[in-house]
């Protein structure tokens, strides 16, 4: 329960700037979007709900940090707990498993979502890395801003480099073949994935130049 209810409609004119998007859950005239179902929404519009209900943002994100923590915690702890796997070996498993799932929960101090397919189940999605695990520093291996939560079918097409994106957001495609591809799943073209601030813009240019298969005809 909020600790100071509101109704949208008292608020319209807050909201307005941020309900752009044809599947907002809000209509502009401060009614429910009846047409949508769990719409996903953007940092700034969340920013306004919270601060209009009194609610603590700050809370809400530690709470999801703290449950992707216990996830990795105990899936770490089951190979530790595995007797078949020798010490070498499940050294290197925990040390990875651990390092990735650090990075997974950086990542949601700033993605909530697949930008692509909207989905926001986490189970669902893959923490991707703009700039590969095998090429980043340390700090870019955990650091938040290399990377997006991606549904598997778009990460398979992110991390293989077939698909990137431009400054701006927009999505662009190795060959017609990624196109083709996108259409069969239902993914509505043009993409755009949204903002991004200037570490993920960063990350990005790495992409870009060193993952991304440009097409050579």
């Amino acid at each position: 329960m909020l600790k100071s209810p509101f109704r949208a409609k008292d608020n319209i004119a807050l909201l307005l700037p941020y309900l752009n998007d044809k599947y907002a859950p809000i209509q502009s005239n401060g009614n429910g979007n009846q047409g949508c179902y769990l719409a996903s929404i953007s940092t700034e519009l969340a920013e306004v709900l919270f601060a209009l209900s009194n609610a603590d943002i700050g809370k809400y994100v530690v709470s999801l940090v703290d449950e992707l923590w216990q996830e990795e915690e105990l899936a770490t702890q089951a190979i530790e707990q595995d007797t078949s796997i020798d010490q070498t070996t499940k050294k290197q498993l925990v040390d990875s498993r651990r390092g990735q799932g650090k990075y997974r929960r950086n990542l949601a101090l700033f993605e909530n979502q697949c930008r692509v397919t909207g989905m926001t189940d986490k189970r669902f999605l893959i923490a991707s890395h703009s700039k590969p695990w095998s090429k980043s520093k340390n700090d870019e291996k955990l650091d938040g801003n290399n990377g997006f939560f991606f549904s598997p079918h778009v990460d398979k097409l992110y991390d293989n480099g077939w698909m990137t994106f431009e400054a701006n957001g927009d999505a662009v495609f190795a060959d017609n073949t990624i196109v083709d591809a996108l259409k069969q799943w239902d993914i509505t073209l043009p993409i755009n994935i949204g903002e991004l601030n200037d570490e993920q813009q960063s990350y990005l240019a790495y992409h870009r130049e060193h993952v991304f298969k440009q097409q050579t005809t």
